[in-house]
């Protein structure tokens, strides 16, 4: 599927392990490509939005999937 990046705003992001990261908060557009800011707390991540890290996407318990370490 595909989705609006709009529509994954406010999405909680865990990683492959189950680790929370946080909550996708915006997405800054960069020259290779669109990052997904991710907050948790006072840290933020910036996580590549592309398929290789993006693995899925639950609309229904509003979650992303990413491939990226804790």
């Amino acid at each position: 599927g595909e989705y609006y990046r709009d529509d994954l705003l406010g999405f909680s992001v865990r990683n492959l392990e189950g680790v929370g990261l946080g909550v996708l908060r915006a997405y800054i557009d960069m020259p290779a490509n669109p990052v997904m800011v991710v907050v948790e707390g006072e840290r933020e991540r910036w996580l590549p939005l592309t398929s290789q890290h993006l693995r899925r996407v639950d609309p229904h318990a509003r979650e992303l999937l990413v491939d990226w370490p804790e």
